[in-house]
C-alpha cells in the first residue's frame, strides 16, 4: 500500500488518499458500495473494496451498503453507513433512540439469536488466528436481551442532566431510559429528569445500582447484598463486580465446575465471587486484588479466604514465587495478563488454570503462550453473553499443564 502525499497552497484543504495493493485510490469523504463480509471483533461490519480493508459501524454480515469514508487509523479505513441497498433478515429496529450516537450498545440493530453467534465466531477466530487453536465452541450462554444491566455509571452536562457518554467522544447525551438497564436504574434516571440531585448525585459522575424493583446511589448506599447460586454475596457499589446479576449463577457454576484440591489462589479476585465458592473446593484459598474496597467486600463475602490487596504483577514475583497451587484462578481486566503473570504460570507447578476474560483478542494472545509455547493444554472454552446489544462476550477457558514443564 502507497501513501500519495502532495503540498497544498495556503487556505487549500487537502484529501488524505491511499493507493492500495489494486492500484485505487481511496479518499476520505468519498462514498462506495460495499459488500460486508461478516462482523467482526469490536462488532464492526468488515468489507474489502479493491484492495482496501473497511470497517462499519451498524451493519450486518451479507448486507449490501453505501458508505462514506470517514478516516484511517492504524492502517484501516473507517466508513460510515449512507444507505442500506440490501438487508439481512437478521436485522431489527433497535429499542433505544439514542442507538448510534450513544456510546454504550453496539448490536441492537440485530437479532439476538444472530448476536449469540457472531459472538461465537468472533472467539472461534481469535483463538484460530492468534493462540492457534481450533476450537468448536459452543452457544453463547444467553441472557435476558433486554433490562439486564444492574450497574451503570453516569455523567451530569454542565446543565446539570445525568447521561451517557457519546459515541468515541466525553460529550454526554442526557438519558432518561435505558432499556439495557434494570427497571431500578430506570425509576432514578426518571426522577433525576424531575427534581434536584442530591448532594451525592450533584457530582459528575454517578453511579447507580438497580434490580426490577429498586436503585441505590454509589455514596449514599456502599454495598448491596445478592444471592448467588443460593449464598448471600456483598457487592461493593465502588468496586467491580458482573453488572449482569442474572447470570452470575451459570458463571460461577461453570468456574468451580471440576475444580477441587488443597490449594487455589484468585487472582484479580475483586469482591471474592468466584472465591465464595471456591473455599467448599479447597482446603486452603488466597485472594489477590488491588483494590481497597473490593478487599474489604472479599474479607466479608469470604472470611475463610486469605484475601492480599496487593497487585498482582507484584505478588507473583514475590509471595506467588515461592508457592505452588493446585488452581490458579484469573479474571483480570480487558488488557489480560501481563508478562509477569504469564511467565509465572508457565515457571509455576500449578495444574490447572481457570481463565475468565471479557476481552476475546487478549484472551487469545495469552493462550497462545500458555499453549503453544508454553506448559499448557485447552480443556474447554464457555462463553457467556454478559452484555446483550453490545460486542462484549466472558469467556471461561480452563487449562491443564501438560507433562513438561518450560524454562522461562
Amino acid at each position: 500500500m502507497y501513501v500519495v502525499s502532495a503540498a497544498w497552497p495556503s487556505g487549500w484543504l487537502g484529501v488524505y488518499y491511499v493507493i492500495g495493493k489494486s492500484g485505487y485510490i481511496m479518499e476520505t469523504g468519498e462514498t462506495y458500495i460495499a459488500d460486508i463480509e461478516k462482523i467482526v471483533h469490536g462488532g464492526v461490519g468488515l468489507a474489502r473494496f479493491r484492495g482496501h480493508t473497511v470497517l462499519v459501524r451498524f451493519v450486518l454480515g451479507g448486507e449490501k451498503v453505501r458508505i462514506r469514508i470517514t478516516g484511517k487509523s492504524q492502517g484501516v479505513w473507517w466508513g460510515e453507513v449512507v444507505d442500506l441497498l440490501e438487508t439481512s433478515v437478521h436485522r431489527r429496529s433497535p429499542a433505544c433512540p439514542l442507538y448510534g450516537r450513544c456510546g454504550g450498545c453496539d448490536l441492537q440493530h440485530i437479532d439476538y439469536e444472530r448476536q449469540l453467534e457472531i459472538k461465537r465466531q468472533v472467539v472461534t477466530e481469535n483463538l484460530a488466528r492468534t493462540a492457534r487453536l481450533n476450537v468448536e465452541l459452543p452457544r453463547a450462554e444467553a441472557s435476558r436481551p433486554y433490562g439486564y444491566r444492574n450497574r451503570v455509571v453516569l455523567h451530569r452536562k454542565p446543565q446539570g442532566e445525568l447521561g451517557f457518554h457519546e459515541r468515541r467522544s466525553k460529550r454526554v447525551i442526557p438519558v432518561d431510559h435505558c432499556p439495557v438497564a434494570a427497571e431500578g436504574i430506570n425509576r432514578f434516571l426518571q426522577r433525576a429528569r424531575r427534581t434536584k440531585p442530591q448532594e451525592v448525585e450533584a457530582k459528575k459522575r454517578v453511579t447507580v445500582f438497580g434490580d426490577d424493583h429498586r436503585y441505590l446511589v454509589a455514596g449514599q448506599n456502599r454495598s448491596v447484598k445478592w444471592d448467588v447460586k443460593g449464598r448471600s454475596v456483598w457487592l461493593h457499589l465502588n468496586a467491580f463486580f458482573q453488572s449482569n446479576l442474572r447470570m452470575l449463577d451459570a458463571l460461577v457454576e461453570e468456574v468451580c465446575r471440576g475444580e477441587s484440591g488443597e490449594s487455589c489462589v484468585d487472582l484479580y479476585g475483586g469482591i471474592g465471587l468466584y472465591s465464595a465458592f471456591l473455599v467448599d473446593r479447597f482446603d486452603a484459598v488466597t485472594l489477590v486484588e488491588n483494590n481497597k474496597a473490593a478487599v474489604k467486600a472479599a474479607a466479608k463475602n469470604v472470611p475463610q479466604a486469605y484475601c492480599r490487596c496487593q497487585d498482582v504483577d507484584n505478588w507473583v514475583r514475590k509471595e506467588g514465587a515461592s508457592r505452588t497451587y493446585d488452581t490458579v484462578v484469573a479474571n483480570p481486566p480487558r488488557k489480560g495478563l501481563s508478562t509477569a503473570v504469564r511467565e509465572y504460570l508457565n515457571r509455576s507447578k500449578t495444574a490447572r488454570i481457570v481463565y475468565i476474560s471479557c476481552e476475546p483478542s487478549t484472551l487469545a494472545r495469552d493462550l497462545e503462550e500458555l499453549t503453544q509455547l508454553g506448559s499448557y493444554a485447552l480443556e474447554g472454552v464457555r462463553l457467556f453473553d454478559m452484555y446483550p446489544q453490545t460486542a462484549h462476550v466472558e469467556t471461561v477457558a480452563k487449562l491443564v499443564a501438560t507433562k513438561e514443564k518450560i524454562s522461562v
